[in-house]
């Protein structure tokens, strides 16, 4: 867990979740941007005829600032979770992430 912050950390033991680096890292992401504490972000390289190089550019695609549904967005993002830890709803997804060509990924746990 070195490289995941102490109020990541402190934030999943308060909602009950592992704090594995993976996993807080992505826990960490989802509440900044559920939250609109991140801007999110697209780096594009340009060519600058003045300079006659690549420049690269940085733009906000959506910016960060107060979300006020911030919460409901997280409780959304757990009860998704939350409904595809079931096994039977898991092995329905598997399908359709192989023909989409998504990875297959496995629900995060929560703490019992």
């Amino acid at each position: 867990m070195s490289d995941t912050t102490s109020s990541a950390k402190n934030v999943a033991d308060h909602i009950d979740t592992e704090k594995e680096d993976c996993s807080m890292y992505l826990l960490n992401l989802c509440i900044g941007y559920g939250i609109g504490l991140k801007d999110n972000i697209q780096t594009v390289t340009l060519w600058n005829e003045s300079t006659a190089s690549w420049d690269k550019v940085v733009t906000t695609v959506t910016p960060g600032g107060a979300f006020d549904k911030g919460g409901a967005v997280i409780q959304k993002l757990r009860n998704l979770n939350n409904y595809f830890r079931s096994p039977k709803q898991r092995n329905a997804l598997k399908p359709i992430q192989e023909a989409l060509s998504y990875p297959e990924l496995e629900p995060m746990t929560d703490k019992t």
